[in-house]
């Protein structure tokens, strides 16, 4: 399969900024995942900020993470 594909350029930019996306998307979630049982308040503490800054890398990015994603993140 060392067939050259043509691709869109458009097509091709927009699978990018989709890609970045997902894998900034998918760095929260397991963030969350792995703090989902914690029961001592500075960690958890720290785990808010840690949360928040994510958020705001992404969006510094020019990344707009998932309404959803945002939502469990508040």
């Amino acid at each position: 399969m060392d067939e050259e594909v043509d691709i869109d350029v458009k097509l091709r930019d927009n699978a990018k900024v989709l890609h970045k996306r997902l894998e900034k998307e998918l760095e929260i979630r397991k963030f969350i995942a792995s703090v989902q049982h914690v029961n001592n308040y500075k960690t958890i503490l720290k785990s808010v900020k840690l949360l928040n800054d994510m958020h705001k890398r992404a969006e510094a990015e020019g990344v707009q993470l998932d309404p959803y994603l945002v939502a469990e993140i508040n």
